[in-house]
């Protein structure tokens, strides 16, 4: 029951979090938007996958796609600096690589839950896995950018 509670909160914060009456997304989108345009496409590439991979990691999948494409797809299309649909596919790939804590994704907070093994170990073999995820996701993407 834990775990149905953890998803189902998380899923409540997230459409708390891109309520368009909050102007929450707004807010940090407009933040964002003054440093993203000048930014050269690699660095935006792993702006783009770190931040969906890291936010992943602390909350639900779900959670995390609708928070990063509402957040990041209008900022991505005003900068003009890589396109759309990469940031997109990005966003939806790096939202499934959820290792470190339990929040992430059902089957960790499964295997936190069986002591499996402790969090502990998840946060520090799953940051790991996640550090690798966001190198190769970003050299590939970066590699794919012309194909968009």
């Amino acid at each position: 029951w834990t775990s149905i509670i953890l998803c189902a909160s998380t899923l409540a914060v997230g459409k708390w979090l891109t309520a368009d009456s909050l102007g929450i997304t707004a807010a940090i989108g407009e933040a964002m938007s003054t440093i993203i345009t000048t930014t050269s496409p690699l660095l935006l590439i792993l702006i783009v996958v770190a931040f969906t991979t890291l936010m992943t990691n602390l909350m639900s999948n779900i959670v995390t796609t609708t928070v990063a494409y509402n957040l990041l797809t209008p900022i991505i299309i005003a900068s003009g600096v890589i396109s759309p649909v990469l940031s997109t596919i990005l966003i939806g790939m790096t939202a499934s690589m959820a290792y470190a804590t339990p929040p992430a994704i059902a089957h960790v907070a499964l295997a936190a839950g069986s002591d499996y093994c402790d969090s502990k170990d998840m946060l520090i073999y799953g940051g790991i896995a996640s550090g690798i995820s966001i190198v190769f996701v970003t050299l590939f993407a970066f590699l794919m950018k012309g194909a968009f």
